[in-house]
C-alpha cells in the first residue's frame, strides 16, 4: 500500500495544466504535445509518413483553398479538447483560428 500511495503522489506532481503547457511550449526549442495533464516530446518526421502527409496537404490545399478553407502542415498546434493539444500531420481550418 505504501508503494501505491507513493506512485499516486508522484503522478499528482507530474500533472501539467494546459496553461502551464502553453507557457512551456512557447519558450521551448523542440515541440511537445499535451494530453490530459502530460507532456510528450515529439519525434522527428521521416520517410514514408512524411511523404504521405506532404501529399495529403498538397491535395487538400488544391481542393479546399478555393473554398475558403485553410490547410496547415504539422507545425500548427491544435486544441482538440480542453486538455489536449496535438500537432496533427495535416489540419483543415474551416473558420478563423486563434493563436494558442
Amino acid at each position: 500500500m505504501g508503494t501505491e500511495a507513493s506512485l499516486m503522489s508522484t503522478l499528482a506532481q507530474d500533472f501539467i495544466t494546459p496553461e502551464k503547457y502553453l507557457e512551456i511550449e512557447r519558450k521551448a526549442e523542440a515541440k511537445s504535445e499535451h494530453n490530459r495533464g502530460e507532456m510528450f516530446a515529439m519525434s522527428g518526421a521521416s520517410g514514408e509518413p512524411c511523404r504521405l502527409a506532404s501529399g495529403l496537404n498538397s491535395l487538400l490545399e488544391t481542393h479546399l483553398r478555393p473554398r475558403g478553407r485553410e490547410v496547415c502542415a504539422s507545425d500548427m498546434r491544435v486544441r482538440v479538447s480542453p486538455t489536449a493539444y496535438p500537432y496533427p500531420d495535416v489540419t483543415v481550418v474551416l473558420r478563423r483560428t486563434q493563436v494558442l
